[in-house]
């Protein structure tokens, strides 16, 4: 993040504050947090000729719990806010699937299998049949929950869990479901 002051800058106070809390007052550090620190810009004409500088605001090591608004304040007779969000885009981790690897199931009974996922943003939970349609013929179905009312031997095979947010790589993990057909000797 950063914001420059033109002109006769010793005229300006440049504040950096994160909700009420100030970070910094001019060059000045005022947070104890090590991994904020203020950063001087190179002196450079602005596109109205004239002279600009000031400081960027770095975060190192960012963490989730650093979003939200920074507010560059800069204070003269009249200040004025400009606000920069900070959004952390975090890859998506599947946290919870149910069951574990593996699933066997008896003919006739019903079939749910569960993924959970994090991320920022919000992860989307696809849901897909490796080498296959879904059971209701579709390719694929979204959410976290995949119900299956009543197993057969088709609904059998390696269903597909993937997690997706468009930051980084989805994560993806799969289930073995084997349906338990009961056999008949005809004998």
């Amino acid at each position: 993040m950063h914001r420059t002051v033109t002109e006769n800058s010793s005229q300006y106070v440049l504040a950096w504050k994160r909700d009420i809390a100030v970070l910094t007052a001019g060059n000045v550090k005022v947070t104890v947090n090590p991994r904020i620190r203020l950063m001087p810009v190179q002196p450079h004409t602005d596109p109205h000729g004239a002279l600009a500088t000031g400081y960027n605001l770095e975060i190192r090591d960012v963490r989730n719990s650093d979003a939200g608004d920074y507010i560059c304040q800069i204070g003269s007779m009249e200040p004025k806010e400009i606000v920069h969000t900070l959004e952390i885009l975090v890859p998506p981790k599947i946290d919870y699937i149910s069951p574990v690897n593996k699933m066997d199931i008896h003919k006739g009974a019903p079939i749910r299998m569960e993924c959970r996922a994090s991320g920022n943003p919000t992860p989307k939970i696809i849901w897909s049949r490796k080498n296959n349609v879904m059971p209701n013929g579709e390719a694929n179905k979204t959410g976290n929950v995949l119900d299956i009312l009543h197993a057969n031997r088709h609904s059998s095979g390696h269903y597909k869990c993937t997690a997706d947010n468009r930051v980084g790589q989805p994560d993806t993990r799969e289930i073995l479901v084997n349906v338990l057909c009961k056999y008949v000797d005809s004998r």
